[in-house]
């Protein structure tokens, strides 16, 4: 089998829902095979701890989900990969000194093919970070946009792009990348010693980040989708509505847990810097 199939495979079991049902479903078993031989009245040993372990399965799963659901948990977690790299003013010195050549985009997922409108072939991870790199492509008119993913998603950030009054001249695709740790590998050749501003989800910069570094290039981060950061520290955790659950957190949840463990995983497998070097950044 196809190692980034099998890990896409183990990505899916390790998200927060599936984990939640995993453990409820172990749960129920548990319970079920706790009632096997009662009117014999034999292994009441083992059914007993057959009935307990069911149980506590079941409470687990039911605090983890609840606790994946609320605003406290998904915003802290999503806030401490945030603030890693805060946007830029635009007014700062930082931001007038940068001269990038390319800006990189990273594509992030797509919805339906070809026939439908371009504002629905991509998720809105990815839409947003197209509008953040036509953004910034306006402010640095001599830079190009490298947009990196799978061939569907980049033919239509592309398409969004120029939808957006981007001319195609300034339009470059790298469609090999299937993932995150692909597209330094695929872009080095593209990018060489140019200079470049990273464009992705806040969330994820710090693994991307850290993978270009690990492949001996040197992005400038701009992050764009921000869910937590700045207004998280601003308001209390303990807030009756941040404590219903939504599914809205939960997602939040899955998000960072993603980048958290795909963060690990290239750190195990070394394609990582060992060192982040952060750039002088005035935070909003």
């Amino acid at each position: 089998m196809d190692w980034f199939v099998l890990k896409k495979i183990v990505s899916n079991y390790l998200q927060p829902l599936s984990i939640a049902v995993e453990s409820l479903a172990s749960g129920l078993i548990l319970l079920g095979l706790s009632t096997w031989g009662a009117k014999s009245g034999k292994r009441s040993r083992l059914r007993r701890w057959l009935r307990h372990t069911g149980l506590a399965f079941l409470i687990m799963a039911t605090m983890f989900l609840y606790l994946c659901s609320t605003a406290s948990v998904a915003e802290a977690l999503a806030y401490s990969l945030e603030r890693q790299y805060p946007p830029m003013k635009e007014d700062s010195e930082d931001f007038r000194a940068l001269d990038p050549e390319f800006i990189v985009v990273l594509a992030g997922g797509w919805r339906v093919g070809e026939n439908a409108p371009v504002t629905s072939r991509v998720l809105p991870p990815t839409e947003t970070r197209v509008i953040e790199a036509v953004r910034l492509a306006a402010l640095f008119p001599k830079a190009r946009l490298a947009f990196t993913g799978i061939p569907r998603e980049v033919e239509s950030m592309a398409d969004l792009a120029k939808l957006m009054g981007v001319a195609p001249d300034r339009i470059l695709l790298e469609s090999r990348s299937r993932d995150t740790d692909d597209h330094p590998k695929f872009l080095k050749p593209i990018l060489g010693e140019s200079s470049f501003l990273l464009v992705t989800s806040g969330m994820q910069l710090p693994r991307a980040v850290s993978l270009f570094r690990g492949a001996g290039l040197d992005p400038v981060p701009m992050p764009t989708d921000l869910w937590s950061y700045p207004d998280f520290l601003a308001r209390s955790p303990y807030q009756w509505d941040r404590l219903v659950p939504k599914a809205s957190y939960l997602e939040m949840t899955d998000v960072a847990l993603h980048e958290i463990l795909g963060r690990l995983y290239s750190n195990l497998r070394g394609d990582a810097a060992d060192e982040v070097r952060r750039p002088a950044v005035v935070e909003l």
